[in-house]
């Protein structure tokens, strides 16, 4: 036969030898529920701790109720049950959790958790600077969440960036959203009062013990980040406008240059075909190759001028210092327009 809780056949299992193992500190409470079985069928649940036999600790859970025989007598059933496993495994999971929300925490504004099935806040919300955020809008708890919802976006002109969560933070929304396969969500939004940005992050899961659902709030001041990202998003739109006026100016000057440069084109073309079919007359043909001088050095001239436009877009154009006298330079073009030179 197999005994529960370490304990050996030499032994007798009953609740005077639990009793004599039991952590002195679970004592004074299973005598405070024991005064509380008064008539037959009360029944009381609860736990306690006690020192194995190998010196090891167990978590019992037992279940007391008074019973009567079929001749009115009374007695006292107690059933035990070694809850140690399920006790160190809950106990992991709230070290996990503590070590995740403290993470989470970390440069947090507020935050705050609460029993969605309740419905009510039941601590006050402390920022990091600790003031009290139910304290402004004249709020005290417990005060439900949905009111302190509702408070809270009216009184810091909250405008959500998804705008259809604007009427669903409160239990309703809560109890849908995890309803539907949502453990945790993210919202975005803008404190108009205070001209901040805002993210709050919501964790919602089933409380083991209860089966409640929990919700938790996690609070963070994003104003620098979304305003960095708006300072970003405006050079760039300011960067793409510059280059659409850049573009619309090479399309503007390539068309100009194109009727520049055709007009001389045209006139070179034109007169060469006068020269070819006048070559007896010397006069008309050194007229027409005077033209088509002028016409050529014109078209150079804006050939070098777009070869400069090319330099400077690439930043390898070269400047010169040098003396400019005016009226010099204009005597020397009209000598090389009239074959002076």
């Amino acid at each position: 036969m197999e005994f529960p809780f370490g304990f050996t056949n030499d032994m007798k299992l009953t609740n005077a030898m639990i009793a004599k193992n039991i952590e002195p500190d679970d004592i004074p409470k299973i005598f405070n529920m024991a005064q509380k079985l008064n008539k037959i069928g009360d029944q009381l649940d609860y736990h306690f701790a006690v020192r194995l036999k190998d010196g090891s600790r167990a978590n019992i859970t037992a279940t007391t109720k008074i019973q009567a025989f079929e001749d009115g007598t009374k007695y006292v059933l107690t059933a035990l049950k070694d809850d140690t496993e399920q006790v160190n495994v809950n106990r992991m999971l709230v070290q996990e959790r503590a070590s995740f929300r403290e993470a989470l925490l970390t440069n947090a504004r507020f935050s705050f958790s609460f029993d969605v099935d309740d419905g009510y806040l039941r601590e006050d919300i402390f920022t990091a600077a600790g003031e009290d955020i139910l304290v402004p809008m004249g709020l005290k708890v417990p005060v439900s969440f949905d009111e302190f919802g509702k408070a809270l976006i009216e009184y810091m002109g909250i405008e959500f960036e998804r705008k259809e969560l604007q009427n669903k933070v409160n239990c309703e929304g809560l109890k849908y959203l995890y309803a539907h396969g949502f453990t945790a969500e993210t919202l975005n939004y803008y404190l108009s009062k205070v001209d901040r940005y805002s993210r709050t992050q919501c964790f919602l899961a089933e409380d083991v013990e209860t089966g409640h659902l929990m919700a938790t709030f996690i609070s963070y001041d994003i104003t620098k980040q979304v305003k960095e990202e708006m300072t970003q998003r405006n050079l760039l739109i300011e960067s793409m406008a510059a280059t659409d006026r850049a573009n619309a100016a090479k399309t503007e000057f390539l068309s100009q240059m194109s009727h520049d440069i055709r007009t001389p084109m045209n006139a070179i073309i034109g007169f060469t075909h006068l020269a070819s079919n006048n070559c007896s007359s010397r006069t008309r043909v050194l007229d027409y190759l005077g033209k088509i001088k002028a016409s050529s050095n014109h078209l150079l001239a804006l050939i070098n001028d777009i070869l400069d436009f090319s330099k400077i877009e690439s930043g390898k154009l070269e400047i010169v210092n040098d003396e400019y006298e005016p009226a010099k330079a204009y005597l020397l073009q009209q000598a090389k327009e009239m074959n002076l030179l």
